[in-house]
């Protein structure tokens, strides 16, 4: 869904936007990221994909480990190695939920789920591949 309002502000703005869903790209095939991302003409790539079922994260722990953390890392590997830019979109469920009002990036993370700890991992992955 974000991917989606993403592609359509972007179109709107003139931008030259491509889009991969499930079907193009699947996350959870590590070797096929750089593949496809080879074949795409692109300066910045804006990752707002993964799996979001947070009770389906908990049954599928191979597949939310692979699309949130592992497949983040990936991208972020590659896109530093061509020297573009990642935008990486991750989730309040790597706080623990218990503050009042709004989350600030510098509060302590706490997930209190297995979706909540593969985006976090997914953003340790990422800041590993390139601080920048």
């Amino acid at each position: 869904r974000l991917g989606g309002a993403l592609r359509r502000i972007y179109r709107e703005g003139s931008f030259d936007t491509t889009a991969w869903g499930r079907g193009e790209l699947d996350l959870t095939d590590l070797k096929a990221i750089p593949e496809r991302l080879d074949r795409a003409a692109f300066d910045v790539v804006i990752n707002a994909a993964g799996s979001t079922s947070v009770d389906g994260c908990e049954t599928r722990r191979e597949e939310a480990f692979l699309t949130n953390t592992a497949a983040p890392g990936v991208i972020a590997a590659y896109c530093a190695a061509q020297g573009r830019r990642l935008i990486h979109i991750s989730s309040d469920y790597v706080f623990a939920g218990t503050r009042d009002g709004l989350c600030r990036e510098t509060d302590p993370t706490e997930p209190c789920n297995y979706y909540g700890q593969t985006k976090l991992e997914g953003e340790h992955a990422v800041l590993a591949a390139d601080p920048n």
